[in-house]
């Protein structure tokens, strides 16, 4: 549901536009609830078709606003910003979809990293 509040992917997109670049990646992890669970380490790190449609199926006129008055604040600011709504969903469909495929590695990686740790504690003493 986060993917289709209009609030949520400006404030992301913003932070994300301002932080472009290799500093992103070490500013933002996305995490998913869907992630988790017992079988993690038998999941892919690649986005399922459905992980990517959260980002490439958003479009401001279809995304919600919690209060209905924001709408046009939120759709000035985009304009602001990006110059249009179409160069806006462009970055969301694009640079939010790399944020969140990276995110979705970066987390399987770490995951493994810990599990690593901590065997190499449980069978070095």
């Amino acid at each position: 549901e986060y993917f289709t509040n209009l609030l949520c992917v400006y404030e992301l997109a913003v932070f994300s536009k301002l932080h472009l670049g290799s500093e992103l990646k070490k500013k933002l992890v996305l995490i998913s609830s869907e992630w988790g669970g017992i079988s993690w380490f038998q999941k892919s790190v690649l986005l399922t078709h459905g992980e990517k449609k959260w980002l490439t199926d958003f479009r401001c006129d279809k995304a919600h606003c919690t209060v209905p008055a924001e709408r046009q604040i939120i759709v000035s600011a985009i304009c602001k910003v990006w110059g249009s709504l179409d160069n806006f969903e462009q970055f969301v469909h694009t640079e939010l979809l790399n944020v969140l495929e990276e995110s979705k590695k970066r987390y399987y990686q770490q995951s493994k990293d810990v599990v690593g740790e901590a065997l190499k504690h449980v069978f070095a003493g």
